[in-house]
């Protein structure tokens, strides 16, 4: 009698925690993709970051204090819950083209091409938003590769460290950028045969780019390879999937722009 009764309640009690933790799951994936889905429209699908700047300045909808504290906050959510779950990293989008990492590379990029390239006006905390998403694809990269058994002793990323690479005067190379300059070179026509306003010394722009880049773009290819993304401009070679000859995508404006075509 007794022993019927301690595995009623053990059984009851092991469907709730499932439950409740398959709730919990749930929640932070909805979160997770409704960030991923309001992004999409200014990204495009795949992401790309001078995607993201062009439809910007088409809708007229410039970064805010506002908006960088808002998607500041959703990064944030984002690493610590991908990090207690690891289990969500591999969730994907219902969408075809649409992947957290990729989206998240993408306002990355566009908020480096803002500081670096564009001569206009930034928000001060658009550093601070580029040293949380360095850390936030550091950290979630760590929690993948200890799920395979592997080492990863790179450095988090801090605010002033991001600050530092941009007013320093040393533009010695900082490690691999993951963009070639001829791809910076065709972005920044992209940029300007769409009406951006590029800051004069471009040689400048791109050693800062490249510097502030080295800082998250290995981490976020090396998720984007592990997790299969779409495989987005920027984002990186798919070695995983280099036996189904797979192509980098293009959103839409890029794709009109003649990108990826012979």
């Amino acid at each position: 009698m007794i022993v019927m009764f301690v595995a009623a309640f053990l059984g009851s009690t092991v469907i709730a925690v499932f439950i409740g933790f398959l709730l919990t799951l749930y929640a932070a994936y909805t979160a997770r993709e409704a960030g991923v889905s309001e992004l999409s429209l200014l990204t495009g699908e795949p992401a790309w970051g001078p995607e993201m700047i062009v439809r910007t300045r088409r809708v007229n909808d410039a970064p805010t204090a506002g908006a960088v504290e808002k998607w500041i906050a959703w990064m944030c959510a984002l690493r610590v819950n991908q990090y207690i779950y690891p289990l969500l990293n591999h969730f994907r989008s219902p969408m075809a083209n649409r992947h957290w990492v990729t989206s998240l590379l993408a306002v990355l990029d566009a908020t480096a091409i803002r500081i670096t390239a564009l001569d206009e006006e930034t928000e001060p905390s658009l550093i601070r938003f580029l040293a949380e998403g360095a850390n936030t694809m550091h950290m979630l990269r760590r929690s993948e590769m200890a799920r395979h058994a592997q080492s990863d002793d790179s450095d988090d990323v801090t605010a002033w460290r991001f600050e530092s690479e941009i007013l320093s005067a040393d533009q010695t190379p900082a490690g691999d950028p993951g963009v070639t300059r001829a791809e910076w070179d065709a972005a920044m026509k992209f940029l300007a045969d769409n009406g951006a306003r590029l800051k004069p010394d471009r040689e400048a722009a791109w050693r800062t780019f490249a510097r502030i880049r080295a800082h998250y773009a290995p981490p976020a290819c090396f998720l984007a390879d592990a997790l299969f993304a779409p495989p987005a401009p920027w984002s990186g070679p798919r070695p995983r999937m280099r036996r189904f000859a797979i192509h980098t995508m293009w959103p839409e404006l890029a794709r009109n722009a003649g990108f990826g075509k012979s």
